[in-house]
């Protein structure tokens, strides 16, 4: 019983040890990351995708793939390209931190255009 006890506080203290840093995810996505996916990461243009609200465990693999460059589009627009030489840069911490923020940057949602909300109406 001792042994199992010991067991479950060692894990819950290596979860806790290797928990990433969120503030420290912040930091690196504002100084990074919004330029172009935006300050709370609702991105800036329609061509590059939303961060906020990403599960951490997508964001951390895509960043690893760019990372080593397994990760690559078609034609190897510039937006890939820049993300190939922004993951370069970042350590496995830095990733892990990043990846751990994504979900908690608050949703925002665009406006909808007000011209999709036009009701048609039939001549009568």
């Amino acid at each position: 019983m001792i042994t199992v006890l010991g067991l479950a506080i060692f894990l819950a203290v290596a979860q806790v040890a290797q928990a990433a840093d969120i503030e420290a995810g912040k930091d690196l996505a504002a100084a990074v990351c919004a330029a172009c996916h935006g300050a709370n990461g609702v991105s800036v243009s329609d061509a590059l995708p939303n961060l906020a609200a990403q599960r951490a465990a997508y964001i951390e693999a895509q960043l690893k793939l760019y990372k080593d460059g397994t990760r690559k589009a078609p034609g190897a627009t510039s937006p890939t390209l820049t993300m190939h030489a922004i993951a370069a840069q970042l350590s496995a911490e830095d990733i892990a931190n990043t990846a751990a923020y994504s979900p908690h940057c608050p949703v925002q949602r665009r406006a909808p255009n007000p011209r999709s909300c036009r009701i048609s109406r039939r001549p009568q």
